[in-house]
């Protein structure tokens, strides 16, 4: 789903997405893997000529890259960035290449001429059927200087700035660390227009004591249900979709410290019976449960849900009182109120939250919740199901009272009461598309104003984001990472990334699961929070250690990756009370 569009863009949740076919995993050095033995290149060096060059004047790149795997007829694309605001430039490719396992080749491609600036490219090598076999990231650094000059000589750039030939930098791992921890630095020498190392913070900052905090704080990764508990739940009830799906996915977090807790769904209608008479005894009894049959207690997430996929009918999913009212509005089907929804969008239906009378209840359900769970220090967060769709089931579908002027205004006072109703408890609202690009800015800051945090129901792999120019995958985290939608809505603010993190949803389509795609592997996707997202915390789905041909999405794997690549970005956030 492309997002500098200027088209109104929408998407289902859960199985409907479409997700690129990208399949190698970006490693964090100028070294990759490929994919079908995944063997580490022995070496992978590039050198430019003439570094600086004149303006106008044509580069020489040298590759000598010596791989882990045979190749023939392969393909080496060099994808060009300008450094200063890691914008697309265009990229140049060698073609019929041939490699041997661990013997070195040498290839020289011309990159034709830029204008005055400093520039880097990510090397990608292709099979003759254009599948990747390998990538890297700012494998190299080039300046072109003014008209008529050859710049500063060997010069590289860091940070937006320029670092001599021969000189050196310190780089952090992280832009923040938690209290009684310790900044991790790395030197980066600048060495003829090469940067080496990759640490890509030029500050890191130790976060005050955890005591002076309002919030709760309990970053990391945490496994997400792939099931929706329903009306009528409880532990004993052993029914399939109710608690024996979710405790045989919560039996895997017992002794793994890296999964510091568990995300949940449930309907509305299984809190709401009834009109002002709310049931949270399934939220009760899943934290509780959380908290005491673990060798260390987990943290709870949750996400209430205000319809469904694959349905076009959304009663089940609301409360009954407002499907059976006419108060409520119309919905497709006579007799029945409150919600809309249809093929359009993907197969969905969801509360008709555009209207004030529904968001009027929405609001209230969620200041009830506050009032009973804000004061548990395992209640992590309350997460708000992606805008686009929610308002997809309606506009796709042609409800006949959409308005995206007054659905912006519920969205806004739905956000600030939330956040007044959880004072100390993470507040993620996935803002992904609204009905234009300008209204999704505008939640979005909207959102940041009131410390509630930047999500998505969608996290894209490192490759996605290299290869689209550092942009990241919806209008919303466009505007939170300070970031234009297209060349017509310049961001409304700075980029936040380092002020506040972003939580985010790795569904089974980011997986390469329910869709044609392959998708991206745990570690690539790994990356992505940690150098693209800023993520402090990440909700993988659970889908089991039984999917044969997308195996990197079972849960061993994903598991793997967890414990092996750590979320960088933990710190207490910066505009946090």
């Amino acid at each position: 789903m492309g997002v500098i569009s200027s088209s109104v863009l929408f998407k289902s949740s859960f199985r409907g997405d479409v997700v690129r076919n990208y399949l190698c995993a970006l490693t964090v050095t100028a070294l990759g893997c490929f994919c079908g033995n995944v063997a580490l290149a022995a070496s992978a060096t590039f050198s430019s000529s003439p570094n600086p060059a004149a303006t106008g004047q044509t580069i020489t790149v040298t590759a000598k890259i010596s791989p882990g795997v045979a190749a023939s007829n392969a393909r080496l694309t060099l994808w060009l960035y300008n450094a200063s605001n890691n914008a697309y430039v265009g990229q140049v490719s060698a073609t019929g290449l041939s490699y041997a396992v661990n013997q070195t080749t040498t290839t020289t491609i011309a990159v034709p001429s830029k204008p005055a600036g400093s520039y880097y490219f990510n090397p990608t090598v292709y099979t003759s059927g254009g599948a990747k076999l390998w990538g890297a990231t700012h494998a190299a650094t080039f300046t072109v200087g003014g008209s008529g000059t050859g710049g500063t000589a060997g010069s590289c750039t860091f940070n937006g700035k320029s670092i001599a030939n021969g000189s050196s930098v310190t780089a952090y791992l992280a832009s923040s660390v938690p209290s009684g921890q310790t900044c991790k630095t790395q030197a980066r020498t600048c060495s003829n227009g090469t940067l080496s190392g990759t640490y890509a913070y030029a500050s890191c900052s130790v976060q005050v004591a955890s005591g002076s905090h309002s919030m709760k704080w309990n970053p990391g990764h945490y496994l997400a249900t792939n099931a929706i508990l329903g009306p009528g739940g409880s532990f004993t009830a052993q029914a399939p979709g109710t608690w024996n799906e979710f405790v045989a996915e919560m039996s895997q977090l017992n002794n793994h410290d890296n999964v510091v807790g568990y995300s949940a769904y449930i309907y509305w209608s299984a809190l709401e019976p009834a009109q002002d008479k709310y049931d949270f005894s399934q939220v009760a009894a899943l934290l509780n449960y959380l908290k005491t049959h673990f060798n260390k207690p987990k943290h709870l997430v949750l996400v209430v849900m205000p319809g469904k996929n694959s349905t076009t009918d959304a009663r089940g999913a609301i409360p009954k009182y407002i499907a059976n009212s006419p108060m409520y509005g119309p919905s497709p089907i006579a007799g029945s109120y409150g919600w809309w929804g249809g093929k359009g969008n993907g197969v969905t239906a969801v509360a008709a939250l555009h209207r004030p009378a529904v968001m009027e209840r929405w609001i209230k359900l969620h200041e009830k919740l506050g009032a009973a769970f804000n004061g548990d220090p395992y209640f992590e967060a309350i997460m708000f199901a992606e805008s686009s769709w929610v308002i997809g089931a309606s506009m796709s579908n042609g409800a006949p009272d959409f308005n995206g002027a007054t659905n912006l205004v519920n969205w806004e006072n739905l956000v600030a009461a939330t956040a007044t109703a959880f004072p100390n408890t993470n507040v993620i609202v996935e803002n992904t598309w609204l009905d234009t690009p300008v209204r999704t800015q505008q939640l979005e800051r909207f959102m940041i104003e009131r410390h509630v945090v930047p999500g998505t129901m969608d996290t894209y792999g490192q490759t996605w984001i290299d290869q689209h120019g550092g942009a990241l995958n919806n209008w919303g985290l466009m505007e939170y990472a300070g970031k234009a939608i297209g060349t017509q809505y310049p961001a409304l603010g700075p980029d936040m990334r380092s002020r506040i993190h972003s939580m985010v949803f790795i569904e089974a389509p980011n997986l390469g699961v329910y869709v044609s795609g392959k998708g991206y592997t745990p570690a690539d996707i790994c990356v992505a929070l940690n150098r693209s997202y800023a993520s402090s915390h990440a909700f993988w789905t659970y889908l089991g250690n039984n999917n044969t041909t997308r195996p990197w999405a079972n849960w061993s794997n994903v598991l793997a990756t967890i414990n092996s690549c750590p979320l960088t970005n933990s710190g207490y956030p910066l505009i946090y009370p």
